[in-house]
């Protein structure tokens, strides 16, 4: 009976994760440059707001799940485009079949630790919707928008947090090297911060394209943690990737693709105390 007892005890003592919600507001920007750089030949946009719950599960492994989804996308070839997970399902909405198995979509994120980058789980792999929301959510560009979920976990700290390596990519292709993350942490206010300066640069073969195409992702992160728990409070990042190639004989293209992303942590529901407030 008394070992019944101490062991009930240890199972309520001991850690249970519990994930916390976050808002998300991305938003991206492309444009299509031809011979003359000034003036882009087409551009288009979108703004997304996503909630998501995300789980510490382990060392290097996090758990996210889609809670709602919703997203504007403005002067497309067949007019003006949106989908609300909020609205009541609409059959005539183009975006209805792709967006909507977003919506409670668990998957799990794993830090590699050959290659330094984030591995998605098949869940989100098998997904066509998170395309939708540009150089985000899908891989290969999952590292930046969550690498501060895992900057100090396990043996990492502040002093010398997780380190992580971005791949250049365009079009499903790696081009170029990958090239360090360079986290550097600090004091902001009562909170923990951490950024860094993107600015890497490549040159190699895309499908399609004879001549070698160059590509450069620049841009600049910055995220604040609980100085205790260092959990993440808020983090901020804008990346602009520009890729270059001709197409033909004295035809050259370039393309810009400017993705900002806001992520905040939600408000608590259960009126407990945030991490932020005890900082």
């Amino acid at each position: 009976m008394i070992r019944t007892a101490i062991f009930f005890v240890l199972i309520c003592m001991s850690p249970i994760a519990s994930g916390q919600r976050y808002d998300w507001t991305i938003e991206n920007t492309e444009r299509v440059y031809g011979k003359d750089t000034t003036s882009p030949q087409t551009s288009r946009s979108s703004v997304a707001h996503i909630n998501m719950t995300i789980e510490d599960v382990g060392d290097g492994v996090i758990r996210v799940t889609f809670n709602s989804v919703d997203i504007r996308i403005p002067d497309t070839p067949i007019g003006d485009m949106g989908f609300d997970s909020n609205e009541p399902a609409d059959p005539t909405n183009v975006l209805e079949g792709v967006l909507r198995p977003l919506v409670g979509l668990t998957f799990t994120l794993t830090y590699d630790l050959h290659d330094r980058v984030l591995k998605p789980s098949g869940e989100l792999v098998k997904e066509r919707g998170t395309s939708a929301f540009g150089h985000t959510i899908s891989p290969p560009f999952l590292t930046v928008p969550f690498a501060p979920f895992m900057l100090f976990q396990g043996d990492a700290s502040p002093e010398q947090p997780r380190s992580f390596m971005l791949l250049p990519y365009s079009n499903g292709v790696q081009i170029g090297e990958a090239s360090l993350i360079d986290y550097v942490t600090g004091s902001a206010g009562n909170a923990l911060s951490c950024e860094a300066e993107i600015d890497v640069s490549g040159e190699g073969d895309m499908p399609g394209i004879s001549m070698p195409a160059q590509i450069r992702v620049s841009g600049h992160t910055r995220s604040k943690h609980n100085p205790k728990s260092f959990e993440l409070i808020e983090h901020d990042y804008e990346i602009t990737t520009t890729l270059g190639f001709e197409y033909g004989p004295g035809m050259p293209v370039r393309s810009e693709i400017v993705t900002k992303v806001s992520i905040r942590r939600a408000a608590s529901d259960s009126g407990q105390r945030t991490p932020s407030e005890d900082a």
